[in-house]
């Protein structure tokens, strides 16, 4: 794979519009349900493209154009609704992943006892053995642990520490999972100097970073992780938000939380491949080797940002888009739940995929695929993307 070293503005994805209305507003409506708004409106536009128009900020002004227009403007503005609402979705689960509060007894080497509160983020986590496998065995934990009577992970906590230790596990079941390991005496956090304390009594910042490194530690002791969430286990927590109602607020989608993986959301029916980039939006999945990360937004970069791209030697009249985008990551600088750049270039005959790594940009094979329960992507997808095939379902 190829690293490239290319500069790309940052741009803030377009969000839905709001507020005052675009255009004059419209004449009176008329009585009764007939074809027309009222004089001075083109043919064919009734009341129920007014009344939507309405319902998402914007007025129907005098000399509207065809019904067909009419309806391509409702369709934009609701779709921009609605990947502004997915993506504070998103937002709101990556800050519950990132922001796990945990409380942890404290002793300084001068006798001093405190609570210090700190907050930690979720690490990744993948286990292809069984949530049995015993403390020790290859895979889970890790025979790196410091002691037979202070690892593995805490007991008599029934689902969510199952679904912790198979990579699968929420916010809340993080958050559940470490306070018992604290109060299980799992976590065993060192002494500290009396001079981490503040004048309030408090332990300083640099203390609070000590307890947290203890945490750390026994979240990803070893060359393994105890407890935490993969992509996939991430991904699917994502989009059964996205899907959530009052009335179903834990929906089920492809074959629940434990049992959906990367394998799957590949080749399976219940999500439909995207062939092309100016289609791409919120809750996309991208799917490459055994890894899946999901978009948060899409922006069309400016033809001078395309030419800005030398070092990709990208073909005349490709256009580009950055997207901004959310996965559970095994890389190394950064373990858990986080977000990442990419750059998706569309030529004449394919995709191609860029994603940033560091000042530059490296290439990967991926698949985007969207779920059903999301939407249907658009059926002129291939039409915009020559040399694909159309309607492609599976994989």
């Amino acid at each position: 794979m190829s690293v490239f070293k290319v500069p790309l503005p940052r741009r803030r994805p377009t969000t839905a519009p709001s507020g005052p209305s675009q255009g004059g507003p419209g004449p009176q409506q008329g009585p009764g349900n007939g074809p027309g708004n009222g004089p001075g409106n083109g043919p064919g536009s009734g009341p129920g493209n007014q009344a939507r128009l309405q319902r998402v900020g914007l007025q129907q002004g005098p000399g509207a154009g065809q019904q067909g227009d009419m309806d391509a403007m409702v369709r934009s503005t609701v779709d921009m609704a609605t990947d502004t609402r997915r993506q504070g979705v998103m937002d709101a689960a990556l800050q519950e992943f990132d922001h796990l509060v945990v409380t942890v007894p404290v002793k300084t080497r001068g006798g001093v006892e405190l609570t210090a509160t700190v907050t930690i983020q979720t690490p990744y986590r993948i286990n292809y053995t069984s949530v049995d496998t015993a403390v020790g065995t290859k895979g889970y934990p890790s025979r790196h642990l410091p002691s037979p009577d202070a690892d593995g992970a805490p007991s008599d906590l029934g689902g969510s520490v199952d679904r912790a230790k198979v990579g699968k596990g929420t916010p809340a079941d993080m958050q559940t999972v470490i306070q018992a390991a604290v109060d299980q005496g799992k976590v065993r956090v060192p002494k500290l100097d009396d001079k981490l304390l503040g004048a309030d009594g408090k332990l300083s910042e640099e203390g609070n970073a000590a307890v947290e490194a203890a945490l750390k530690g026994w979240l990803t002791a070893g060359k393994g992780r105890l407890v935490g969430v993969d992509c996939s286990g991430f991904i699917y927590q994502i989009v059964t938000r996205m899907i959530a109602t009052p009335g179903d607020p834990s929906p089920t989608w492809m074959h629940g939380l434990l049992d959906t993986g990367t394998g799957n959301l590949k080749s399976e029916s219940a999500l439909t491949t995207i062939e092309s980039a100016s289609t791409l939006r919120t809750g996309d999945l991208l799917l490459h080797g055994r890894h899946v990360e999901i978009v948060r937004s899409s922006t069309a970069l400016s033809e001078p940002d395309v030419a800005a791209l030398q070092d990709l030697r990208l073909p005349k009249g490709a256009h580009a888009w950055q997207l901004e985008v959310m996965e559970s990551s095994p890389a190394n600088n950064r373990q858990g739940p986080t977000s990442s750049t990419w750059l998706v270039v569309q030529t004449a005959t394919e995709l191609q995929w860029y994603k940033q790594h560091g000042e530059g940009w490296r290439r990967q094979i991926v698949t985007a695929r969207r779920p059903d329960v999301l939407g249907e992507a658009p059926a002129s997808d291939a039409e915009q993307a020559p040399g694909q095939k159309k309607g492609r379902k599976g994989r």
